[in-house]
Formats: C-alpha cells, structure tokens, sequence
C-alpha cells in the first residue's frame, strides 16, 4: 500500500470509521475514491494485484490501529478495486488500440502517380485526420498529384469523414491535387450526395469501387 495511500492516510482511516458507523457518505466517498484509484492503476497497466492489495493493506492498517472493519464492507471494497481495475485495462487496451490504428493504418506511394491510405476498423476523427495529414506530408514529398483513401476496410463513411473530404478539395494544403479519390465506399451515389451536400468540388473528387482497380489503372 505504501506509496499509494500515505498522502491521504489519514482521511481514509478517518472515512472508513465514518462508513463502519453507518455513514454513507463517508462510504460512498471511500468506494469512489477506490475505484478511482484502481482504473488510474489499470490505466498504467500496473497488476491487478496492486489494485487490490489496497483493499488488504489498508485493513491491516486499521486493524493495527485497533479499528475493526466488518468482513461486508472490506468484500465491497475489493469488489471496488477490482471493477474498477478491469474498467481501466479495458480502457487502455482500447486507447492502445485506437492509437495503433490512427499511427499505423498503411500507406502506399506509388511514386509520383499517387499515394493511398487505408483506413481500417472503427471511425473516428482522430484516426482520419491522422490519415489525411499523413498522405497530404507524403503526396507532396512524391509529387503525386492524387490522393486516394481507401474505406473499404473500415467503418461506413459517415457526415464527418465526407465533410473533411468535401473540405480538402478546397484546402490550401491539398492545392496542390489534382484528384481526391475515394476507395470503397458502400454506396456511390450516397456519397457523391454527401460530398455535394458538403461542397465538395466535383472536379477534384472520384469515387472507385475498388481500390484495385485503381492501383492497376495506376501501375499500367
């Protein structure tokens, strides 16, 4: 327990006697602080062991300083920690996850003809604003003159994505195109609706089927 709990010592000891007397908020805060120590644990990825070795050190503590603390209450706090523990792995195996997606969706330069990036599993804006940065840096670095993202991969295109697409073709950083292409999309003339809906301008925009085929137009 040591480190964890020696700052606030004291207001633990002095909330689990209000909590053991009956008092609910004096309980309430003990459990919420709990947990939110447990996910904070979670979140780093340190062991669930600590996590709930909490629980433990601090009724050894409290029966050293000859504080009975009821078996009910001592459970529910584990239980706490627990939980709370689990929620925080989750959330941080989940945050991992999305930030290998946002940083590690592939890209393919097809030297100065284009460049496409792929975007794959669930939609967000961090992840396709990553995309669209990452292939704007590499269009210009190949001099290619189209950019292509391929969704087939991914989530259904949705308001966001068209409206950033619609956007980049009039984006001074995406000037320097002369095609946004986009790869995959379940529905065409859904999306060419969205994407006029948003302003795109029509001229720099193309919507293929597959992304292979416009690879083998690319490479002939």
């Amino acid at each position: 327990m040591g480190r964890q709990l020696e700052p606030d010592l004291a207001v633990w000891i002095e909330r689990v006697e209000g909590a053991i007397h009956g008092d609910e908020v004096c309980a309430s805060e003990v459990l919420d602080s709990a947990a939110l120590l447990a996910r904070r644990l979670g979140l780093e990825r340190r062991p669930a062991s600590i996590a709930v070795g909490v629980g433990v050190a601090l009724e050894d503590v409290l029966r050293e300083l000859s504080i009975s603390v009821p078996t009910p209450f001592t459970r529910k706090l584990i239980a706490v920690l627990s939980d709370a523990h689990s929620l925080g792995t989750r959330e941080e195996v989940e945050d991992r996850y999305q930030r290998t997606i946002r940083d590690g969706s592939p890209i393919v330069s097809l030297e100065d003809r284009a460049v496409i990036g792929f975007l794959v599993g669930p939609s967000s804006s961090d992840a396709l604003d990553a995309m669209v940065g990452r292939l704007l840096r590499e269009s210009i670095a190949a001099a290619a003159p189209d950019l292509a993202i391929d969704v087939f991969g991914a989530d259904p295109p949705d308001d966001r994505f068209f409206q950033t697409m619609a956007a980049l073709t009039k984006a001074e950083q995406g000037a320097h195109l002369r095609k946004i292409v986009i790869c995959g999309v379940p529905d065409a003339s859904r999306a060419a609706e969205q994407l006029d809906r948003f302003g795109g301008d029509p001229k720099k925009l193309r919507l293929v089927e597959r992304v292979n085929d416009y690879i083998a137009e690319k490479i002939r």
